[in-house]
């Protein structure tokens, strides 16, 4: 076990200015006992010749050559199938990782299902580590497994910067996986997803696992390019997209004993890639999406509030406080604290307003029922109903 084989998947399409420092990185690695598996899907920029090379020089290295270009879904899948490590993992061929990253991941392995890493996204002019919100460590129990299943799908801004519902992002190239369950998940994937290929595939392994183990090593350099796969725009793929990920997902989610916790956050993210879809298509301003708006624009300029509400609403208005500064945030506060926490937001006891520095008290809820009740709360630590703010969300 502690030598165990490690296949590397690497699909390769029209990447000829990357691929050279992708597959020198992962020769590379710390770790010796490596398969790395390139899926050749007909690229016509010579990227080819470039992995050609690598396979002469190298004998860990095979190839897997497509006649005609098959997508970044069916690449990665035949690679996965072709895999003879009990462990397998992948690196899209645009990207590079440290040359510990792969040694790092297996020696705390254990016998996780799956182990998730962090990765810095590198856009032109600056580097960012990110990682999933959720609190790094290990997750055995069936308590901590009904939790991943309530935070399975990760929605952000985006860009990526801000998380409106945390979860574990999909992206494949940033976890460790068991080959034989992997290989499973990937064979039972109906039609050739195009786009949110990763969202599909991860989803579903994720909800077979056992266990899993969220760390903080961080050796994924993750390139933002605006002509790659996941970031150009297609009229065609703005729909297949939401319909591919709502195909695949609805029945496995629908079956599954977390069923209640998996479908509204299915139903999010489906919702917010229909949403999009205007805006790749190039629609105009007006066609776009509806928001939730803060309703205190101007009131509360310069001033400092407590936010009181960590669900939808209170997150929507933390998100716009944040990006737009419209006042400070001098705290986060709501009943269900421990649980926000734990999805790895910044919020306290509604207690803890007895020691913060607000002017105001902002109420995040959509209904007046709900308000009323945050009010009386209140009132019985006794703050002042003056201070205390509440509208019905403005909605475009």
């Amino acid at each position: 076990m502690a030598d165990d084989l490690l296949s590397i998947v690497v699909p390769v399409y029209n990447v000829r200015n990357y691929v050279d420092e992708c597959l020198s990185s992962i020769l590379s690695q710390t770790y010796r006992n490596l398969e790395i598996i390139i899926v050749l899907d007909a690229p016509t920029d010579g990227s080819d010749e470039i992995c050609r090379r690598y396979a002469e020089r190298d004998k860990r290295v095979k190839l897997i050559v497509f006649e005609e270009n098959k997508g970044l879904f069916r690449a990665r899948a035949s690679g996965f199938e072709a895999a003879s490590g009990r462990y397998v993992g992948s690196v899209d061929a645009d990207d590079y990782i440290d040359r510990d990253m792969y040694q790092n991941l297996m020696d705390c392995r254990a016998d996780f299902d799956l182990v998730i890493s962090r990765w810095k996204r590198e856009e032109e002019n600056e580097t960012k580590e990110a990682f999933d919100l959720l609190a790094p460590g290990p997750y055995r129990t069936k308590e901590d497994m009904d939790f991943i299943a309530e935070h399975l799908i990760d929605i952000s801004v985006p860009g990526g910067g801000e998380h409106i519902q945390s979860g574990i992002a999909p992206f494949v190239w940033n976890k460790l996986y068991k080959t034989d369950l992997a290989r499973k998940i990937y064979r039972g994937i109906k039609g050739n997803v195009a786009v949110s290929e990763d969202l599909v595939f991860t989803s579903q392994y994720i909800l077979a696992c056992s266990s899993i183990l969220i760390t903080e090593i961080c050796g994924y350099h993750y390139r933002i390019r605006k002509a790659s796969g996941s970031h150009a725009s297609n009229i065609d793929r703005s729909t297949a997209d939401a319909r591919d990920v709502y195909k695949n997902l609805e029945p496995v989610f629908m079956a599954h004993p977390r069923r209640e916790a998996l479908m509204p956050q299915l139903q999010r993210k489906v919702a917010r890639l229909l949403n999009r879809a205007p805006s790749k298509m190039g629609f105009c301003a007006q066609a776009r999406n509806q928001t939730i708006v803060f309703p205190f624009l101007n009131l509360l300029e310069g001033r400092r509030v407590a936010l009181y509400g960590a669900g939808l609403i209170g997150q929507s208005y933390w998100l716009q406080i944040r990006k737009f500064e419209m006042c400070e945030i001098d705290i986060w506060v709501d009943e269900d604290w421990e649980y926000y926490r734990r999805e790895g937001r910044n919020v306290h006891p509604v207690e803890s307003l007895l020691t913060g520095g607000w002017e105001y008290v902002v109420i995040a809820s959509f209904h007046r029922d709900t308000a009323g009740k945050a009010k009386e709360r209140l009132r019985a630590l006794g703050i002042e109903d003056g201070r205390v703010l509440w509208k019905d969300p403005f909605i475009f």
